[in-house]
């Protein structure tokens, strides 16, 4: 698959908004001018993330498109967990989405929000020995 886009983050992300409408911005690819056939996948990657609020609570990222440098519009959700009570869970996020974008410049991001008053981090460094990787978000032409 060619690599169309690759951006990657090494500073961590705090997502406080409580709905997908008012997702905060996790990280944001480059402007990638697509023909309106092109198959192509558009991927997150993040070593961690945690919620360790008290009560139990819905964690979730949402996919973005920017079209023709208009507003982004929210695709979908491409992560939903729910963090437990008093459990300070954690895991990695590997996430995947397929799709032929209409024709046009696109501007893909990755946005995060939480179902209750609470704080959902997403973990990102430099990477090498006793450091976690960077984060990113990477478009391939599925086709190639």
């Amino acid at each position: 698959m060619a690599e169309l886009d690759y951006v990657q983050k090494t500073t961590n992300s705090d997502c406080t908004a409580t709905s997908a409408a008012t997702a905060n911005v996790v990280i944001t690819g480059n402007a990638i001018n697509l023909d309106g056939a092109t198959i192509v996948v558009i991927e997150y990657y993040c070593v961690t993330w945690t919620n360790l609020d008290s009560a139990t609570v819905i964690n979730s990222l949402e996919l973005y498109d920017a079209l023709d440098g208009g507003t982004a519009v929210d695709i979908g959700r491409v992560f939903d967990c729910r963090s437990i009570a008093t459990l300070a869970l954690n895991g990695s996020i590997l996430a995947a989405h397929r799709r032929v974008p209409v024709a046009g410049s696109h501007v893909f991001s990755i946005r995060g929000w939480v179902g209750s008053a609470s704080t959902f981090s997403l973990a990102a460094d430099v990477g090498g020995v006793g450091f976690r990787m960077p984060m990113f978000v990477r478009v391939t032409d599925a086709d190639s």
